[in-house]
C-alpha cells in the first residue's frame, strides 16, 4: 500500500502522519545539484527543501535509517541536504544506474540489513525513479510512503505526480 500525501503544508510528513515504526526508513532519491536546479516552480524548491530536512531532523533525533540514492554521472546530492544526512546515526549513499534504486544490489542488502520493510521516499521526479523505485519496493512485500511536500518536479514534468498510478496505488490521507 503506498500512503500519499496531496497537502504541501506538511512541516513534519513522518511526524504528522504516524510514521514512525521500528522498520521505517527513509530514502531520499536524486536529490543532486544536476536535477534540483531544475525544480519548478523556484518557490517550491525552498519548501521542498525545508521538508526535506525536517525529516532528516526527526531520523536524527528517533535514529532512523536514511539510504540516499544517486543517479550515475550527476554528481553528489546538494550539500544542506548530505549535512543533515551525515549526522544522521545510520545513513548510506548508494549510486543507481538505471530509475529504480533496486538496480543497485547493493541499496537492497543495505534495506535489509537496517531491517526496513517501510519506505518513506523523497526526491525528484514522482512519474519517473520514485515511481520505479516504489514499484519495485511493493514488488518485494514492502510497503511505501510518498508525500508531495517532499517530492520535487522539473516544469517539462507536466505529469509528473503520476497522478493515475498513484491515484490507484494509493489510501490518502
Amino acid at each position: 500500500m503506498v500512503l500519499f500525501d496531496y497537502r504541501l503544508d506538511i512541516e513534519n510528513p513522518l511526524e504528522n502522519c504516524g510514521l514512525l515504526s521500528k522498520d521505517l526508513g527513509v530514502i531520499l532519491i536524486d536529490m543532486q545539484k544536476d536535477f534540483v536546479q531544475g525544480i519548478y516552480p523556484v518557490n517550491h524548491k525552498q519548501k521542498i527543501l525545508q521538508c526535506q530536512i525536517n525529516v532528516f531532523n526527526e531520523c536524527i533525533r528517533k535514529d532512523i535509517p536514511v539510504v540516499v540514492l544517486e543517479s550515475l554521472n550527476h554528481g553528489k546530492t546538494i550539500d544542506c541536504l548530505m549535512e543533515k544526512i551525515n549526522a544522521v546515526p545510520r545513513g548510506r549513499v548508494f549510486t543507481k544506474t538505471k530509475s529504480s534504486g533496486f538496480s543497485n544490489i547493493d541499496f537492497e542488502i543495505q534495506l535489509s540489513h537496517f531491517e526496513i520493510r517501510q519506505l518513506f521516499l523523497m526526491g525528484l521526479y514522482a512519474s519517473y525513479c520514485i515511481k520505479e523505485t516504489a514499484e519495485d519496493a511493493i514488488k518485494r512485500g514492502m510497503k511505501v510512503y510518498v508525500s508531495k511536500s517532499v517530492i520535487g518536479k522539473k516544469h517539462y514534468h507536466t505529469q509528473d505526480m503520476n497522478k493515475t498510478w498513484y491515484d490507484f496505488h494509493c489510501s490518502f490521507f
